[in-house]
């Protein structure tokens, strides 16, 4: 059985986002969402790729930051094999690898960046951001809906107006 490694990584869940945010321009994917899981340090991402959710997670490196990344590196790692020409590779990427606390700025970066925000703007831009991508990710719209995205979208919206004291 092979051995579990941990990633060694520096970059924070915030870092690594923005990371994320370029390569997913690089690949000229516009719908992606970070998705913290609620209980332990694990980490999913998703992003549309022809037409469909791919999701990419990782639940076995002890921090949330270690498991983020390694979300990234796969993801990165399978955009270099595609533009290399290596075909279908990222339409088929589904990838289980290896997280626990989170700090409270984290959290917060994490919930803008689900509503594709910029960090502290005000609650009307919040509730705006809100209102389409629940258009968006409803489960009830065929096209483009998703449950574990509408979900984590209400999440976040609640706690971002919260910490804005604002009503939701």
């Amino acid at each position: 059985m092979p051995k579990k490694l941990v990633l060694d990584t520096e970059k924070t869940v915030q870092q690594t986002l923005s990371d994320l945010t370029r390569l997913f321009k690089d690949m000229s994917i516009d719908e992606w969402v970070p998705l913290p899981d609620d209980a332990g340090s694990g980490y999913t991402i998703k992003f549309m790729w022809n037409k469909k959710w791919v999701p990419i997670k990782s639940t076995l490196q002890p921090t949330k930051a270690g498991n983020i990344r390694m979300c990234y590196r796969a993801i990165h790692y399978v955009w270099e094999m595609q533009i290399r020409g290596i075909t279908g590779v990222v339409s088929q990427a589904i990838s289980e690898m290896g997280l626990v606390a989170i700090s409270a700025e984290d959290a917060l970066a994490e919930d803008y960046a689900l509503l594709g925000l910029d960090n502290n703007v005000d609650a009307e831009k919040i509730k705006g951001a809100y209102r389409k991508k629940v258009q968006v990710y409803h489960p009830d719209n065929k096209a483009t809906g998703d449950a574990d995205i509408f979900k984590a979208i209400d999440r976040a919206y609640k706690r971002l107006m919260a910490a804005k004291g604002a009503k939701a």
